[in-house]
C-alpha cells in the first residue's frame, strides 16, 4: 500500500463508491483500478486522475490533499518534502520580522536569591531562559561584548531574544552549529536545515556583528542523544551548558571556568 492508494481507499469507502462504476467511468478494467487500490501502480495519466476525483465528488481540499498524495507517492516522501521545504523556504522569505522580547518580565530567581554559589543547577525551559535572558542583555551593553555559542537554531527564546538586540557595534556574536547530512525533517514536514538557516536570518537582518560557522555530521548523533550538556552559551563572565531541548543545564559564574570555556 502506499499513502495514495491509502487515501483512495478510504476516499471510496467514505462516500460508498463502487469500484467497478469508478472503473468503468475511468475506462479502466475492474483488475487496474484494484491494483492501483492495492498500491501496486498509479493512476496511468493524469486524465484517468481527473476522471477519479470527478467521479467521487471530491471537496477541493480532499481533491488537493490526494493530489498531494499522489505527488509523494510518486518521487519518494524525502525528495517530495525536500523540494516542498525548499519552495516554501523561498515564497516566504523574509517572512515576518524579529520579534522584540527585550522587555519581557521574569520573576527573580529563588535559587540566585538564597545561593550566591558559582554553580546554579537550571531545572526547566523557563529557568534556563532566565539567565540567558540576563546575561545576554548584560552583556549587549558591555564596550567589548562578545558571545560565543555552540547550539542548534531551534532555540526560539535566544535566537528571538538576540535578533532583537540593540547593542552596541562593538558586540561580537560568534555561533557554531551543525547542518545535518540526512535527510530529517521536522514534526510538520519542513527540512530542518532550511528551518535552521530561516532561525538565524533574522541576526543578519538586525545588523548585528553575527559570525557563524558549521560543520556537516548526523545531528543526532550530538544532540539528541545520552550526551549530558552538548549545548553551550558563553559571555564574558557567565556561561550556561544545557541540554538539547532546554529543559536542564547549569549556569556558571566563575572566572576560572568561564575563562577556561
Amino acid at each position: 500500500m502506499s499513502v495514495f492508494s491509502d487515501t483512495l481507499t478510504r476516499y471510496i469507502e467514505h462516500k460508498n463508491i463502487k469500484v467497478f462504476s469508478l472503473a468503468k467511468y475511468c475506462n479502466l478494467d475492474r483488475s487496474t483500478m484494484y491494483k492501483i487500490l492495492n498500491g501496486k501502480r498509479n493512476p496511468p495519466s493524469s486524465e484517468v486522475f481527473e476522471k477519479m476525483t470527478q467521479f467521487m465528488h471530491l471537496t477541493p481540499i480532499e481533491y488537493n490533499f490526494l493530489k498531494e498524495t499522489l505527488e509523494i507517492t510518486q518521487v519518494g516522501p524525502d525528495t517530495y518534502y525536500t523540494r516542498k521545504s525548499v519552495e516554501n523556504f523561498i515564497c516566504q522569505f523574509p517572512d515576518q520580522p524579529a520579534t522584540d522580547i527585550t522587555g519581557s518580565s521574569f520573576s527573580p530567581d529563588p535559587v540566585s536569591e538564597q545561593c550566591q554559589t558559582d554553580c546554579i543547577s537550571l531545572v526547566s525551559q523557563q529557568h534556563i531562559d532566565y539567565y540567558v535572558h540576563q546575561m545576554i542583555l548584560s552583556e549587549s551593553v558591555h564596550a567589548d561584548g562578545k558571545i560565543a555559542m555552540f547550539i542548534q537554531p531551534d532555540y526560539k527564546f535566544l535566537f528571538s531574544l538576540l535578533a532583537s538586540l540593540h547593542a552596541s557595534a562593538s558586540l561580537k556574536i560568534d555561533h557554531i552549529f551543525c547542518v545535518g547530512t540526512e535527510y530529517a525533517f521536522t514534526k510538520d514536514h519542513q527540512l530542518i536545515n532550511l528551518k535552521y538557516l530561516r532561525e538565524i536570518f533574522p541576526l543578519y537582518m538586525a545588523g548585528l556583528n553575527y559570525s557563524l560557522w558549521y560543520y556537516y555530521d548526523r545531528i543526532q548523533s550530538h544532540y539528541y542523544n545520552f550526551n549530558l550538556f552538548p549545548c553551550m552559551i558563553l559571555t564574558s563572565d557567565a556561561a550556561i551548558l544545557c541540554s538539547s531541548d532546554y529543559q536542564n543545564g547549569i549556569f556558571i559564574k566563575s572566572p576560572d571556568v568561564v575563562q577556561l570555556l
